[in-house]
């Protein structure tokens, strides 16, 4: 990749276009139309990454912040979509331009720098970016397919077996042809003798010892009829190739099951009120003998999987999570031949048929096992992380363990082979073929399905199923899908450098040089960029420097703490190289509240100087795989992004003269209040006040109309004067000023514009929301962030959309949706009878409460509280909006310390018993949540429970 210093010195010094203040006469509005796009073109399939923005939805944004020749930025450029935009915008598809016919005189090629932590990103952008000989890479394909065409027919090639009768009769002439060994060595002269001849004609037996099982196994075609294979004595053998080998998950018969047995008992409370208590226990179970998961859990013919199989050697009912996970091993076959008859247009018909694997490919499997590789191949270590576990926990611990033996030499021998290409450009864009596919659809992470074999997007994870492919068959789909897309990139130029390094560490770049910045950076923890990207960059040959990765990982105990600082210093870095006056997009998509990561992303972009313009959608309706799924479950799942449009004002002198400070104080109130106003009175009296009140000259007259009568000195208050004080603490849109926090513009395409203030007016916002019908808390995210991106911090993280939707609204438990609460729901969530004995029992264990409490009482607090706690854990429909401000720990708490106040005097020994009980659930509630914050302790909570009935069960 050609990111050296001295190249990227060049480039600053050819298209960085030095910033001048006294000549600068940059202006441009913000940007205010949200956008849907998701429109399927070759840039989707040349190369697959985890996201990708589509260049279409990033053309218009260039279009109006830019001009022909500016430079824009991308800090974290993954597959480098900006950069294409930027080129796209030389010439720009005709219906973005009909949308938007103010663009169309900033039509003109853009150069574009792409900065990426992750090598595999730059090496995918830098290929998706810069042009290539579409025929020199044809010619080159051709040949590394001559080249190891002996040693894939050798590594893939298999046979078919046909009854010698009927089509393939050995009398037949075109099938005599083809035999090596016809019938009393005759064969007819005809056409087809010029062929080379690669069929056999064997015995039945023969036959049968190169399956490995009967004839009468074999898949029936429809060209057979009612013919009595078993009968048959002789076969045509005619050489076939795989496409893909179907490897299933083996099982011992051996493991733990849960038994249930009654216990006499029936629950009276929660959701399970009037079942009987079941007690479980665990067992060990099984015959021992091995069994395929194939061949008990799969329906061939839908590819669906029973969540429960039984052993095929004896009663015994299994899960895949119960029964013993042993290895993966090869069970069906699917391959290719080309048999008698021929196509209309003269080809010959090629037929695919689906088979049990054979003695003689299994034989050819142990074969490979104990073949050497003659070229180099990636070991790189799986990294315990996020992702790499689920890799770790099935035995792979590097890299080259995730192919089959076969794919491994296949692989090796194609890199190999693209290693020899002498031109560089070729060379890695064929380089750019083989990560293409190598690290999704020829790994042991490809899932068969009937449909499609298909690899886990963004999941490094071994499914039941694997798709052993043959890598000739997807590279040369895949090379059709790069010639294509290169073909139809007119547009690609020599504009866009690539640099890999983090984005908070740019000072190759200097201060005021970017016109534009567009960025797509990491969402926290919603990928685990450098544990995914493992497979490309280690046939790369270049890594990540994790350290620097900006994400938060469970599974490396990197905290949110770690993502903030580098998110911060990489704000603090594109505030620094882009030009005053200038625009930065920011597009961010994280719906965790608890992590609490877009308010982070907000402060972060507010402390490093920019001002939030405004907010916006971005519909990119290619989902993620997160996305997507989540939908499909009815998971919380935020499906748009949003746009922080930031900006970069003016450069003003820092220095304030001692002289001047009250002056400026009292000067910016005014303005404050001011601008504050000046919406309602222009509402109110248009005919009177309008924006023209926004402009210096009339805050001026406004200046002097209310500090005169002050007895305020005006003597210094001119033009200059009030502009530079206005730059500090707001922000001017052409020749107007606005406060920072004030709306510009309306939302454009997908919504109407609302305006968030505080709790008031967030909840009719919300209302307004789920008046066209219940919402999941997924969908409401992102129109939320929109919402509420610019409000202050003092305002917006008081204002929590979870907490609003659960005093105000109601979920349904079947949908996960909030709507609005019937009257019998609105008077569940009004009935606060737990949350007053919960402040009245606090009152009592501190001594603050006023009066004196029996024993009695004391029981039936412990008996409220315990409901209340009960209903919570169980998660029963409008448990949380029942009990709202009540929390379940500081519960149990509660009822351990109540429990420790009573006495036998006055009660009946069976309350003084229930009250025990339920304080002893709380206590060892208390003691399993101080264990799960431990970590392994937690699995021996979980143990502990699922050997008998529950806790909440027993003590009814």
């Amino acid at each position: 990749m050609n990111d050296s210093i001295c190249d990227l010195g060049s480039f600053l010094a050819k298209h960085v276009r030095p910033y001048d203040p006294a000549t600068d006469e940059y202006e441009r509005p913000p940007f205010t139309a949200d956008i849907r796009e998701g429109k399927n073109d070759p840039i989707y399939n040349a190369h697959s990454y985890h996201t990708k923005v589509p260049p279409r939805s990033i053309i218009p944004y260039i279009l109006h912040y830019t001009q022909p020749g500016d430079l824009v930025l991308d800090l974290f450029c993954g597959s480098g979509m900006t950069g294409v935009a930027a080129q796209m915008c030389a010439q720009p598809p005709a219906d973005i331009l009909d949308l938007s016919p103010e663009l169309k005189d900033r039509v003109g090629p853009r150069a574009c720098i792409l900065n990426d932590l992750s090598p595999a990103a730059c090496h995918i952008a830098y290929n998706y970016n810069t042009p290539v000989d579409v025929e020199a890479l044809k010619r080159e394909f051709e040949r590394i397919k001559a080249a190891v065409k002996d040693e894939f027919d050798w590594l893939y090639g298999t046979e078919h077996y046909e009854p010698a009768v009927g089509l393939y009769d050995p009398a037949d002439f075109e099938v005599a042809s083809r035999l090596k060994n016809p019938p009393n060595r005759k064969s007819k002269h005809n056409l087809l003798e010029e062929e080379e001849r690669t069929w056999e004609l064997f015995t039945k037996a023969e036959i049968e010892t190169r399956l490995g099982y009967p004839v009468t196994e074999l898949p029936r075609d429809d060209n057979w009829g009612n013919l009595d294979v078993a009968n048959v004595k002789n076969w045509v053998c005619v050489p076939a190739t795989i496409q893909y080998t179907i490897w299933s998950d083996v099982y011992r018969c051996e493991g733990f099951v849960n038994l249930e047995n009654p216990t006499g008992k029936v629950s009276t409370r929660g959701k399970n009120a009037g079942k009987p208590i079941i007690q479980v226990t665990r067992v060990s179970r099984g015959c021992g003998r091995e069994f395929a998961l194939y061949d008990v859990a799969m329906d061939k013919d839908s590819t669906k999987v029973s969540d429960e199989f039984k052993c095929p050697s004896c009663p015994q009912k299994w899960t895949s999570d119960t029964a013993t996970l042993l290895r993966s091993e090869p069970c069906d076959v699917v391959f290719q031949f080309v048999g008698v008859g021929r196509k209309q247009n003269g080809e010959r018909a090629t037929e695919r048929v689906r088979r049990r694997l054979t003695a003689n490919e299994s034989k050819r499997i142990d074969e490979l096992n104990k073949v050497s590789l003659n070229y180099w191949v990636p070991v790189t270590p799986i990294v315990d992380g996020e992702e790499g576990s689920r890799l770790l926990n099935r035995g792979i611990k590097t890299v080259d363990q995730l192919y089959t033996r076969r794919n491994l030499l296949a692989q090796a021998k194609l890199w190999h082979e693209i290693g020899l290409v002498s031109d560089y450009r070729t060379r890695v864009a064929l380089q750019f073929l083989f990560t293409s596919v190598s690290a999704r659809n020829l790994t042991r992470m490809t899932r068969y399905r009937k449909r499609g074999n298909e690899a886990m997007a963004m999941r490094l994870f071994l499914p039941h199923f694997q798709a052993e492919i043959n890598p000739l068959k997807v590279l040369a789909g895949k090379f059709d899908d790069i010639a294509n897309y290169f073909s139809a990139s007119s547009f690609l130029s020599n504009r866009v450098q690539v640099i890999t390094g983090p984005a908070q560490e740019i000072g190759w770049l200097p201060d005021s040089s970017v016109d534009f910045i567009f960025a797509d950076p990491p969402f926290g923890r919603n990928i685990a960029y450098s544990e995914l990207n493992v497979l490309w960059e280690s046939w790369l040959g270049r890594m990540t420097d994790v350290p620097k990765e900006a994400i938060t990982s469970n599974g490396r105990n990197w905290g949110v703490e770690s993502y903030v600082e580098k998110m911060r210093a990489a704000f603090r870095e594109a505030f620094r190289v882009l030009k005053p006056g200038r625009y930065a997009l920011i597009e961010f998509n994280n719906g965790d509240p608890e992590l609490g990561l877009f308010e982070h992303i907000k402060r972060a972009a507010l402390a490093a100087g920019f001002q939030i313009t405004n907010m916006m959608i971005l519909d990119k309706e290619h989902k993620s795989f997160n996305q997507v799924v989540g939908v499909m479950r009815g998971e919380d799942t935020v499906d748009k992004d949003v746009i922080f449009n930031l900006h970069k004002p003016a450069v003003v002198r820092a220095e304030i003269r001692a002289e001047t400070h009250d002056l400026e104080q009292q000067l910016s109130e005014v303005v404050r209040q001011h601008l504050q106003s000046l919406p309602e009175r222009i509402k109110a009296e248009p005919a009177k006040y309008n924006d023209e009140h926004r402009t210096t000259a009339t805050i001026n007259s406004m200046l002097m109309n209310a500090l005169i009568p002050r007895g305020v000195s005006v003597e210094r208050l001119t033009l200059p004067f009030i502009e530079r004080v206005c730059a500090r603490y707001f922000r001017k849109i052409g020749q107007r000023w606005y406060l920072r926090g004030e709306a510009i513009g309306s939302a454009g395409w997908l919504g109407e514009d609302v305006q968030v203030t505080d709790e008031l007016t967030a909840i009719a916002w919300l209302r307004q929301q789920i008046k066209g019908g219940p919402k999941m808390l997924g969908e409401l995210k992102p129109l939320w962030m929109r919402a509420t991106g610019m409000l202050g911090a003092s305002i917006s993280t008081n204002l929590s959309l979870e907490r609003l939707l659960v005093e105000n609204f109601w979920r349904e438990n079947t949908t996960n949706r909030w709507r609005e609460p019937t009257a019998e729901e609105r008077e569940k969530m009004n009935d606060d009878q737990s949350l007053r004995v919960f402040h009245d029992a606090d009152r009592l264990v501190t001594g603050t409460l006023d009066r004196a409490v029996g024993n009695a009482e004391v029981c039936e607090w412990i008996k409220v509280l315990f409901g209340a706690c009960k209903e919570l854990e169980e998660g029963g429909e409008g448990a949380a909006a029942a009990h709202l401000g009540f929390d379940k720990m500081d519960g149990f708490r509660l009822i351990v310390r109540l429990s420790q106040r009573l006495t036998p005097d006055g009660l009946e020994p069976k309350t003084l018993s229930d009250a025990k009980k339920q304080a002893a659930v709380a206590g060892r509630r208390l003691a399993e949540s101080a264990e799960s914050a431990s970590g392994p302790a937690a699995k021996v909570a979980r143990a502990r429970r699922d050997e008998g009935p529950t806790l909440f069960d027993l003590v009814n």
